[in-house]
């Protein structure tokens, strides 16, 4: 079982990273196989009745939430572990025990993580916070979902996949800025998530065929190599009053700005700013014409600067 630290609770079990240990021990090979199903007969018997089917709950304070909890994310990856042990051993006990676990994924929050929506469901990360939507935890639940109807055959997991596929097609393009991921509504992705639902992405790409996968898991392979963007948005002030240096940013970078004028550098600084409109405040200046640089770094490394011409005058 896969433990973690939390201050102030100690140490706690980790749903979705024993599950997903499960799934690397299948993936590892043949050798690993005895190490999976010893992994697995510990944790099936930890599941919990919610619902009306078997869960494993979190049983630690989260986010705002307090226990016991779940997530569809973890709850799909044990359904793809358990289908992954059926795979390795022909033991149907697995699966069934994957049947037994579809019962949340039919319930609204707070005790189950399906909110109806008009094109299917949306499947929720937290059972405490409906409002909030992940995406990668999302992709992650369909892809679960999906492993276990085609190897199971079992209808209530393939009509949960479809409406879960119906809403995901129309939700995956709100989470694409045209220049990196969104984590969540307005919130972008660091690399590691960016990565990560890059890959669910092509997954369900290959899975379904549907055009949205495809094209986003490109765009977002892409949005790896290339570089930021920058706009100076001010390019007059007033003097000897402080005033914000608006500029805009096509993706999370960290920034730098100088501003030289006849004396040399008057102004430096820097910060790792998400997309959009931007800026830095910057002290007042004497009259007069000053340049401005301003360089961004990605998270991917990409490198990008820009040069102006700021008029301080009355």
């Amino acid at each position: 079982l896969v433990w973690e630290y939390y201050p102030g609770q100690g140490l706690q079990l980790q749903v979705l990273g024993t599950f997903g240990k499960a799934d690397g021990l299948y993936t590892a090979g043949r050798s690993q196989y005895p190490a999976m199903e010893q992994l697995l007969s510990e944790m099936i018997p930890l599941a919990s009745r919610r619902g009306g089917g078997l869960t494993w709950e979190y049983l630690f304070s989260f986010d705002g939430g307090a226990p016991p909890w779940t997530s569809a994310m973890s709850q799909a990856t044990g359904l793809e572990a358990l289908t992954r042990a059926y795979k390795a051993t022909g033991d149907r006990g697995y699966l069934r025990t994957a049947s037994r676990a579809l019962a949340i994924f039919k319930k609204r929050p707070p005790v189950g993580v399906a909110v109806p929506t008009a094109h299917g469901i949306r499947f929720l990360q937290y059972t405490f916070a409906p409002s909030v939507s992940i995406i990668n935890a999302f992709l992650q639940t369909l892809i679960g979902l999906h492993d276990y109807a085609q190897v199971s055959h079992n209808a209530t997991a393939r009509t949960l996949f479809a409406k879960g596929n119906a809403e995901a097609i129309a939700e995956v393009p709100q989470f694409n800025t045209g220049a990196w991921s969104l984590y969540q509504p307005g919130v972008e992705d660091d690399l590691s998530y960016h990565e990560l639902v890059t890959g669910f992405l092509q997954q369900l790409c290959r899975m379904t065929r549907q055009r949205v996968y495809c094209t986003t898991a490109r765009a977002f392979v892409a949005d790896e190599k290339t570089p930021p963007t920058l706009a100076d948005l001010t390019p007059t002030a007033k003097p000897r009053s402080s005033f914000a240096l608006r500029f805009r940013l096509s993706k999370i970078s960290h920034v730098g700005i100088v501003i030289t004028g006849g004396a040399g550098t008057v102004f430096s600084t820097s910060a790792t700013l998400g997309y959009g409109v931007r800026y830095f405040t910057v002290p007042g200046l004497k009259a007069g014409t000053y340049s401005v640089r301003l360089a961004a770094t990605d998270l991917a490394g990409n490198f990008a600067r820009i040069k102006g011409t700021l008029t301080v005058a009355k």
